[in-house]
Order: C-alpha cells, then structure tokens, then sequence
C-alpha cells in the first residue's frame, strides 16, 4: 500500500476526529434576512441584510455570489441606512468598503438573479443555494423568503441539508426558510415550486417537476428515519459496547503499567544478566502507540488503529477516502468495536467513506461521546 495513498486518509481521519478549536475572529455576522422576489420572466429581485458586529478596525465586507448554470448575477448595489457603499467586483466575491471600529451596523445587499427559475410542465421552481460548503463565516439567525410574483396558492418546497425541514408557508404563497445559525461550510439549498401559470414568460421544458420533488421529499424522509435508527443503535452500543471494549483496553493498559514500572525496576538486573530489553509481547498498533504516549489513547490511535486494518488485511483501502471490510476476525475487542463503529455505524456494513463519517459527525457528535469514555473511563471500574 503507498504512503502517498495511506499519509492523507490518516491526515483526514485525525481532523475529522479532533474537535476544532475556535478561531479568534475580528468580526461575526449575527443576523441574516435574505427575500428573493421572484418575476414573471423567471428573474429574481435579491435584498440581503447583513448585521455585523465588527471588534476593532475594519475596512468593509464581502459577499461571494456563485450563480448556477445557466443564471448569471446582475446589478449588484450595497447600501447602509438607505446610504449608498462603494463597490468592486472581483470574479464572484463582491467587496464593499465601509471603515469603521467597534461598530455593529446593518448592510443591505441588492441583486437581480438572471434565469433564476425553471419552468415545467406542472410548475415553475426556483432551486437556489444561497450558500454552499465554500463558505468561510457562520451565520447567525438567517432567514430566507421567497415571494411569488402574485398570490399562489398551489406551492411545493424543500430545503435541503441545513435547511431540511425549516421551510413554512406563508400567506399568499409566500415560503420561508428559519434556519437559524448556519455554521461556516455547510450547504442548505431551497426549492420552491409554484404553478406554471404565475410565470407566463418562462420557456416550458418537457418533463414534470412536481412528483420529483415529492420523492426526493418521501427518500430524505426515509434517510432520516434511518439516521434516528442508527442513532438509538448508537447510543446502545455506546451503553454496552463501548464500556466493554473500555474496560478490556483499561485491564490491559493496567497490565502494561505494572509490566512497565517492573520493567523499569529490573533494568540493571537485566543488564547484568545479558537479557533482552526488548519487550515480548506483542501488542496492536494502536495499543502500541497508547504504551509509548504515556497512557494516553489519542484521535491518532484511532486513525492508526484504522491504518493498521488495512495493513493487517482485515480492510482494504480502494482510494483516500474510502475503505472496504474484508473480514471480522480480528484479534483484539477494540479492533473488533471500531470495525463495528465505522462499517456498520457509520457506513453500510461493507464500506466506509471518510465523508460518511464527517457527515455523521457533525449530525450526531457520536465519536465525541465515544471519544470520551476513552478518554475518561467508566466511573465506578
């Protein structure tokens, strides 16, 4: 197996395990309304409001705008208290210059999205990401609205990852997203359907858009139902199995304790009596590195304990990212709990993807809880 291959899922792995330690920043946004107006052409007048709260100089903001295939962004302005600001485009980010320090203050953004909707057969959808996974800053309190050029009264929406399920229709046909904070690299798309009928302009493409996204709605529901259900098994599993793997690996931690002050108490005998240093047993990787850290079990352990399935054959890694179970019949309890954790938990029982687990992760905090009866123990051992 390459190390080229080897070096960045165990590099993945270790960040995917250790929490992220804050970041001092100079400023936050904490409130987000954005309204897109939707037109009868297929356009979409975008307000965005912006609250900041700046600690220290500042010079202005930026908004990156990543239109879809097909849209293009147009008439881009910013204003503070109906006041205009300067503005310079630079590809998609949009700077706007406005100095100050220690100042809260409220940017409005305005924007016209060319091509914004889709119209078929059954209805006409504005599927927009408002932002996407390349976004730098956490938003606070974000809201987003979409208003039908006239009163609807026949409306479909989704909203999808952050989004999911934060979607409310309004009166008049109105639907608003509450998202609420929305952390830095997350993805939340929404989807609006209206009757084709409201938007005369738009050229109809051949197919029906409405059954689609019913479906797509019945599959994320039933993907949940399947996240709650391995969440229970989770929690079970970390009632039972966990504590068991915890208390094999404590007994033989103590073991290696005592082996090593005995160790260190008969060094000059051994030296005497010509006798190998060199310890006999033979212990797993990651009971190796927890041995030389000190008695400390590290997200690294995990990530090696991983490695050294794959290294040992019970795992085969087929890209840097993505591993196949070969089969169960490992030789330690805690080799045997992490199998159960990442291919069965995690991922389908056959396969796992690193992306699997940022995504549960983030979602369920599980290997943070599992984390920490490693880290801690169970009390009352």
């Amino acid at each position: 197996m390459s190390w080229k291959k080897i070096v960045p899922a165990f590099l993945l792995i270790i960040l995917l395990l250790i929490p992220t330690a804050a970041l001092a920043v100079e400023f936050k946004i904490s409130d987000v309304v954005i309204e897109a107006h939707l037109q009868e052409n297929g356009d979409a007048d975008v307000v965005e409001k912006h609250t900041y709260v700046f600690e220290g100089k500042f010079n202005g903001v930026t908004r990156d705008l990543i239109p879809k295939k097909g849209a293009a962004i147009a008439d881009f302005e910013a204003f503070e208290n109906g006041k205009p600001l300067n503005v310079e485009r630079e590809k998609r980010t949009y700077k706007i210059f406005r100095s100050g320090k220690n100042e809260t203050i409220e940017v409005e953004m305005r924007y016209r999205i060319v091509n914004a909707m889709e119209k078929y057969e059954d209805g006409a959808q504005f599927y927009w990401p408002f932002f996407d996974n390349r976004n730098e800053t956490d938003y606070g309190h974000m809201t987003i609205m979409v208003h039908p050029p006239v009163a609807a009264h026949d409306v479909l929406f989704l909203g999808y990852d952050s989004a999911y399920e934060k979607g409310h229709l309004q009166s008049n046909g109105i639907v608003e997203f509450r998202l609420g904070n929305v952390s830095a690299g997350e993805n939340g798309d929404i989807r609006v359907v209206y009757e084709p009928e409201l938007f005369p302009a738009i050229v109809v493409q051949n197919g029906m858009i409405r059954d689609e996204l019913k479906a797509e709605k019945g599959l994320m529901a039933e993907e949940l139902k399947k996240i709650s259900a391995n969440q229970e098994k989770t929690k079970k599993y970390g009632m039972f199995g966990v504590p068991i793997g915890g208390i094999l690996l404590f007994v033989l931690m103590g073991s290696m304790y005592k082996k090593r002050r005995d160790y260190k108490l008969a060094v000059f005998d051994d030296l005497k009596t010509n006798k190998s240093l060199v310890p006999q047993e033979k212990l797993s990787m990651p009971a190796t590195i927890y041995y030389s850290n000190s008695g400390v079990l590290t997200p690294g352990a995990t990530a090696a304990a991983l490695l050294d399935l794959v290294r040992q054959g019970f795992v085969k890694q087929l890209s840097d990212k993505q591993f196949e179970l070969i089969h169960r019949d490992v030789q330690h309890a805690h080799e045997a709990a992490l199998i159960e954790l990442l291919f069965d938990e995690v991922g389908d029982s056959q396969y796992f993807d690193v992306a699997d687990l940022e995504t549960y992760t983030k979602k369920k905090r599980i290997i943070r809880h599992i984390a920490s009866y490693y880290r801690h123990g169970e009390r009352g051992l």
